[in-house]
């Protein structure tokens, strides 16, 4: 499907001009004055398949003076189409349309126009697709519960690459990745947080060191975190550890 959605697009950059309304500045840099000088404008790409939500969520944001909606879509295939047409800033994208998955969208996005960020969006606890698009480096992801001023924050941090990810989907997203470690890997991120090396967890599991190392490389990347001190602050912060050290070995200090 995405070699066919890629080869519609470059059939709509090929039109001349563009067929969204109002979309003078897209390839100009906008500004507008506030109190501390010119700020630029934010071009935002709407996409959900509720015509309500849409209208709603258009009327919140483009009542912000520092955002602009150049566009409305309401299916994956018509909001590539908009975007070939005007790129946006930043999209907000519903994770579920009736044509394509959220997922599939943001992928022809990240190929096609990579100077796009992307805000997801999804009315559900659909935490898989989100755990799939942070995965994939989309920055923003929020529930449809959030407030309109919440989701106008999250479009500026968007927007200037930042990262805006609601905590209860982000926590709920690291518990979920947190049950796909294996036994042995919670043994060992549970031996890391008591602050032993990986000589010593080799040696209390009586595996090889290079069997520790596999380990922590796997549980890094399910936690999608890139240090141990990482892995060990967020298995404290998010519960996937208890901190009742009673079962846990004492470190020989004379092997340190």
């Amino acid at each position: 499907m995405q070699r066919e959605v890629e080869g519609d697009l470059q059939a709509e950059r090929e039109k001349p001009g563009c067929r969204v309304s109002d979309c003078v500045q897209v390839g100009e840099t906008i500004m507008i004055d506030d109190d501390d000088g010119a700020t630029p404008l934010i071009n935002l790409v709407l996409v959900d398949d509720h015509p309500l939500a849409l209208e709603g969520m258009h009327a919140l944001l483009a009542h912000n003076p520092d955002m602009y909606v150049i566009g409305t879509a309401r299916s994956g295939r018509e909001a590539l189409q908009v975007i070939a047409q005007c790129p946006p800033d930043v999209l907000v994208l519903d994770v579920r349309l009736p044509d394509m998955s959220g997922i599939e969208v943001a992928r022809v996005v990240g190929t096609s126009f990579p100077t796009v960020n992307i805000l997801a969006l999804s009315g559900y606890d659909d935490t898989a697709t989100m755990r799939m698009l942070m995965q994939m480096g989309i920055r923003g992801c929020l529930r449809k519960t959030v407030t309109g001023k919440q989701l106008a924050d999250a479009v500026r941090k968007v927007a200037v690459g930042g990262t805006a990810i609601e905590t209860q989907l982000l926590q709920t997203c690291l518990r979920n990745n947190a049950l796909a470690l294996t036994d042995r890997e919670l043994e060992v991120l549970r031996l890391l947080v008591a602050g032993l090396r990986n000589s010593e967890i080799a040696r209390h599991l009586a595996v090889s060191v290079k069997a520790i190392e596999y380990h922590v490389r796997s549980l890094l990347e399910k936690l999608g975190v890139r240090s141990r001190a990482a892995a060990i602050r967020m298995a404290i912060q998010q519960g996937i550890i208890s901190l009742d050290h009673q079962d846990l070995p004492e470190i020989n200090e004379q092997s340190v």
